[in-house]
């Protein structure tokens, strides 16, 4: 999911969803595969055998890296060593600043508390305060039918493998969320 961003520019939304939407897959292929591995191996052997998996999906993501783009290899940006990050020379409309300005830019620089106040900011707008409390209550509620959904539908009388059926459509239900969303955030 954080490899995303960094290599789509257009449709990012979209990528997101797609992104996203692997764990939609992931619910619906899982749920009664992992059923079927309870059944087989009992509950120790079926998390022994994802633990395997597991183990292997996290070598896949350590393969993953950010993209080089040949004109970043050309003219590679200059490091602050400050901060240890790359940083661009400032320019006003593409064209490089005197160096009067660049030195009252040092100048500022030079002053953390009021740049890290300023970096900050944010943080108090109401904007962003609202945005907060959504994905407070979201991540409070979103897990609670992936927990609890199973237990509840054998808990009135329906058989294991319907029950495990029940997340697989919720895997569906969420691939189809995501990619449509995602499709629908790109458009203007």
């Amino acid at each position: 999911i954080a490899m995303v961003g960094i290599y789509f520019c257009e449709r990012k939304a979209l990528a997101y969803g797609i992104a996203m939407s692997g764990s939609g897959i992931g619910t619906f292929i899982l749920a009664p595969v992992v059923q079927l591995l309870i059944e087989h191996y009992s509950w120790r052997g079926a998390l022994l055998i994802l633990g395997g998996f597991v183990s292997n999906l996290c070598v896949c993501g350590a393969l993953l890296r950010p993209i080089i783009l040949k004109e970043e290899e050309a003219c590679p940006l200059p490091v602050d060593s400050e901060c240890e990050y790359a940083v661009k020379p400032p320019t006003v409309n593409g064209v490089p600043m005197g160096k009067a300005v660049v030195d009252k830019l040092e100048v500022d620089a030079k002053q953390p508390c009021l740049q890290s106040m300023q970096e900050y900011h944010f943080l108090l707008m109401p904007d962003f305060l609202v945005l907060a409390g959504s994905f407070l209550l979201l991540a409070s509620g979103c897990s609670l039918p992936f927990v609890y959904l199973v237990p509840y539908a054998l808990d009135v009388g329906v058989g294991h493998q319907h029950a495990a059926f029940l997340m697989s459509i919720l895997g569906v239900i969420d691939i189809v969320g995501n990619i449509t969303f995602g499709w629908l955030t790109d458009r203007r």
